[in-house]
């Protein structure tokens, strides 16, 4: 799914208040790689909890205007239906969950588990071995990643599958 209009004006809103320069929508896919948690402390420093709640506040009043399917999403859940599917994703689980149910795909995921659910966040192997275990699927390497960043191949591989 796209959503990166939706944490670019996020971002904006905490970048505003703490006067940092604001990125755009290419901008923000180029440079967030890791999950809040993080990345804000070393942007904001001590007062990183504060542009935390900025964000969230910002994000929670619109985040479901921007999210869209990317072109063929659809198609491609439905080919996979055969085989168990499950998200990995460093968007805080809450707001992946309503993402997932705002698009219909929550009929496609066995597993949805973002930022905050498990031990830790990607790149650790902890949220992929939980989504797996949600899955109940083997910890054999037999199963596939697809994603958008090189953190799902780093992730991907040390759980001991192919990215």
């Amino acid at each position: 799914m796209d959503r990166w209009a939706g944490i670019a004006g996020a971002l904006k809103a905490a970048f505003a208040a703490f006067d940092k320069p604001l990125w755009t929508v290419q901008e923000t896919k180029n440079r967030v790689r890791v999950s809040l948690k993080e990345s804000f402390p070393p942007m904001f420093g001590d007062r990183w909890e504060d542009a935390r709640d900025i964000f969230y506040t910002a994000f929670r009043e619109k985040h479901l205007d921007f999210v869209q399917p990317m072109p063929g999403a659809d198609e491609a859940l439905s080919a996979g239906a055969n085989w168990p599917q499950g998200v990995v994703s460093n968007k805080a689980g809450a707001f992946l969950r309503k993402e997932v149910a705002h698009l219909g795909w929550d009929r496609h995921f066995g597993a949805v588990v973002g930022a905050g659910d498990a031990t830790a966040d990607k790149p650790s192997t902890d949220p992929i071995f939980m989504a797996r275990g949600e899955l109940r699927r083997a910890a054999d390497g037999s199963g596939r990643s697809v994603g958008d960043t090189a953190l799902v191949r780093v992730a991907a591989r040390s759980a001991g599958g192919p990215a």
